[in-house]
Parts: C-alpha cells; sequence; structure tokens
C-alpha cells in the first residue's frame, strides 16, 4: 500500500517536531504535552484512568506483566500526516473527495502516569462529601499520606509506549506498623 504505519509514524513525529509548542497546546484531543497530562488538562488526547480502575482491573490477575483493557477515542488530524501536510489550504482541489483507509498500530500509542499525590488529590475534591461521610479513619489515612508522602520515592515522568512494560504505582494505602498506632505508607 506504499506507506507502512511505522513511517507514517516516524513522519508524523518528524513534522510534529517543528510545530511550535502553542499549536499544540490549541489543539483539542490532537496533541498532549507531558505537562497538560500532568495537570489533568481536558484536552488530553485520550483518557484518564484512576487508581481505584487500576485496582480493580488487576486485582484478580496473577500473571505479570498486568493487562488492563482502555476504550478510548482517536484523533487524526490529517494535516499531522506529512503526506498530507500541503493539502490543508485545497484538500478538495486536486483530487475531488478522498477516501483513506487507516491501519492503526496500538503499539504506537503511548501512556503516562500522573504523580499519585496529585491524583490522590483531585480524588479528595471530586468525592470529598462521600469520604466526609464514610468515616474519619479515611480522611485521616489520606491526611497521613500528604504527610508523609516520601520526596525520594519515584515514579516514571514520561510517556511510556503501549506494549512496552512500566513500572506503575497501582495502590496506595496505610498499613499498621506498631501497636502504638503509628502507621507506615
Amino acid at each position: 500500500d506504499g506507506s507502512l504505519q511505522n513511517d507514517a509514524t516516524t513522519e508524523s513525529f518528524i513534522y510534529n517536531t517543528i510545530k511550535p509548542k502553542s499549536e499544540k497546546n490549541n489543539r483539542k484531543h490532537i496533541h498532549s504535552l507531558y505537562e497538560n497530562i500532568h495537570k489533568f488538562d481536558t484536552s488530553a488526547c485520550g483518557t484518564y484512568i484512576t487508581m481505584r480502575e487500576i485496582e480493580e482491573a488487576i486485582g484478580t490477575q496473577t500473571n505479570v506483566p498486568y493487562l488492563m483493557p482502555v476504550r478510548f477515542r482517536v484523533s487524526v488530524s490529517l494535516d499531522d500526516l506529512l503526506i498530507f501536510s500541503a493539502f490543508t489550504d485545497y484538500p478538495n482541489g486536486m483530487f475531488g473527495d478522498l477516501k483513506i483507509k487507516f491501519k492503526i498500530n496500538p503499539n504506537a500509542f503511548v501512556f503516562a502516569q500522573v504523580n499519585p499525590t496529585v491524583s490522590l488529590a483531585k480524588y479528595y475534591t471530586m468525592n470529598k462529601d462521600e469520604l466526609l461521610s464514610s468515616g474519619q479513619q479515611k480522611l485521616m489515612d489520606i491526611d497521613l499520606l500528604f504527610r508523609n508522602w516520601s520526596l525520594t520515592f519515584q515514579y516514571t515522568k514520561q510517556f511510556t509506549q503501549l506494549g512496552c512494560t512500566a513500572d506503575l504505582i497501582t495502590s496506595i494505602r496505610t498499613e499498621q506498623l506498631t501497636q502504638s498506632g503509628l502507621k507506615n505508607l
């Protein structure tokens, strides 16, 4: 067919490397900068998955690496494909109606983990009423987490290609350490 997915991915990467950052920031659901993902920007190209969803999906799995099905929509901008980049001004001027068949390699997509404390803070903010009614212990656990989060603990601050393994934080919990009631994160 003349163009492999890998070729299109490489062309798209090269073309997007020279695009100004302002253009990438303004294209909702097409480009996702890591800084925007990290801030839970709603214009992200993809979907956010909560720790609870991850925990539920891998909870019964015994094989490593864990598998987690995720549904999301893909928005492919034709002018991001190098072969079509010149057609943005006159798309139907040369060829009339174009019919394009995409063969998408799922391993061409990427994922990223956001800061777990930011994620937890967002969860706390969105579910504050539910948490307040669930009891004081849960609120104390969340408070303890924020106070004692280890700054030396690292998580992957980058995009990872689908199909590749990654170290992910799948749950945050407190555990009883001593009889005196101290907790360990």
